[in-house]
Parts: structure tokens; sequence; C-alpha cells
């Protein structure tokens, strides 16, 4: 019956995380820098805005809502998101507004 139970609990929590990244992070990919920030501000830490490069940058965003932890970050190349990562859970729900 555990079995189950933890069988039945990751596969919602798969699912919710692959509708996450699809409703949610994927509308960031190809945005400029501009819509980025215009949709969730300026990364707030000085460690939160990481110049790679020349070309490219990492933005990170943390929220604690719940007592869950998320850090969501973008890789801007060019100034056009050109990836993401997210971690944790209960995060933003920012979708890009076209």
């Amino acid at each position: 019956m555990r079995y189950i139970l933890v069988t039945l609990l990751l596969s919602v929590s798969i699912s919710v995380s692959a509708g996450y990244k699809k409703d949610v992070m994927e509308t960031w990919v190809d945005a400029t820098r501009d819509e980025l920030t215009a949709g969730w501000g300026y990364p707030q830490a000085a460690g939160d805005h990481f110049k790679v490069n020349d070309k490219t940058t990492i933005y990170t965003y943390r929220s604690n809502r719940n007592n869950v932890s998320c850090v969501i970050s973008f890789t801007i190349r060019n100034d056009i998101v050109v990836g993401y990562k997210y971690e944790g859970g209960n995060c933003p729900r920012k979708k890009r507004k076209k």
C-alpha cells in the first residue's frame, strides 16, 4: 500500500512539474531581456546577476512561499532568453505576455 501511495505522489509531482515547464517556463524562451525584466523585475541580490561573458548573462530569481523554496535561472545571450532552469516547488507562475 505504501509503495502505491509513493508511486502516485511521485507521478503527480512529475506531471505538475512538466505542466509548469510547458505552461510557464517555455513562454520565456526567445523573450528579450526587457520582456524578462518587465515580467520578473531585476534580480535582487548582486550574485543573482551573473555575467558569463560579453554575450551571456544569467538572471536568478528566488522565492520562498509557504516554507517551500524555488530558484529559477534564465540564461540570456545577446539580450534574448535562450534557456532556463528551476529547482524546488511552489514556483511563481509568471507567464510571458506576448
